[in-house]
């Protein structure tokens, strides 16, 4: 039987990733039988990448790219800083450290990898944590991460007028955006698994390959979004 995916998970590049690697999977198996039930995705899936693209070369614009990746290397660059005083031999050094790296880790272990508005919000609290919080604001002084911590408030707040701007510019034009195709994409999907199920009672030896590797797929997403 097909494992379900943790879709409640996936951002817009992992469906889209995902529904191509399926397409890929099915269009290898080359199975006339089953090619009547994979058209309806590979027909939602076209239109789904159609407007991901568009999206892309018109929100990923350079100034859009450009402030997230700086936001990106100061969250990162901190948290690496605090995980290499984690070790210092100085007691009140390491202290300070691991309560940098619990703040940030209560809100995920990969702040960068967040889609464009979760990591605005999730920046937002934490410096906000950092900034009223004594205990917080005190280990930041102690690691000498004060300056870091200023530009991360700094690019992050300049993010936030960037991505304003081109969603104002975006409001004009006319595409269906990713997040409106994605319900029918996931239920063309999860008809042609139903379908693909019952196929397997009929005929495991024909259809049993083609299910194995799709729930191979299915683990290397779920744990990609873990």
């Amino acid at each position: 039987m097909l494992q379900k995916p943790k879709f409640r998970k996936f951002e817009n590049p992992e469906f889209i990733a995902y529904f191509a690697d399926v397409l890929e999977l099915l269009n290898r198996f080359n199975n006339p039988t089953l090619a009547p039930f994979v058209a309806p995705l590979a027909a939602e899936y076209a239109e789904l990448d159609n407007s991901f693209q568009i999206e892309r070369g018109n929100m990923l614009t350079r100034d859009v790219q450009a402030t997230d990746k700086r936001r990106d290397k100061a969250i990162t660059g901190i948290k690496k800083a605090a995980d290499a005083y984690r070790r210092y031999f100085d007691e009140t050094v390491a202290d300070a450290a691991e309560r940098i790296l619990r703040s940030i880790n209560k809100y995920g272990k990969n702040i960068a990898r967040l889609s464009y508005q979760k990591e605005t919000a999730v920046l937002t609290n934490l410096i906000a944590d950092w900034t009223n919080t004594p205990e917080l604001a005190a280990a930041l002084t102690t690691l000498n991460l004060d300056d870091w911590k200023n530009e991360l408030e700094t690019a992050n707040t300049l993010f936030k007028s960037v991505y304003i701007d081109h969603v104002q510019d975006e409001a004009a034009k006319d595409f269906t955006p990713v997040t409106k195709l994605l319900p029918d994409a996931i239920k063309a999907y999860e008809s042609l698994a139903a379908i693909l199920n019952g196929f397997v009672v009929m005929d495991a030896t024909t259809y049993e390959p083609i299910v194995k590797e799709i729930n191979e797929l299915v683990n290397k997403y779920d744990l990609l979004v873990a």
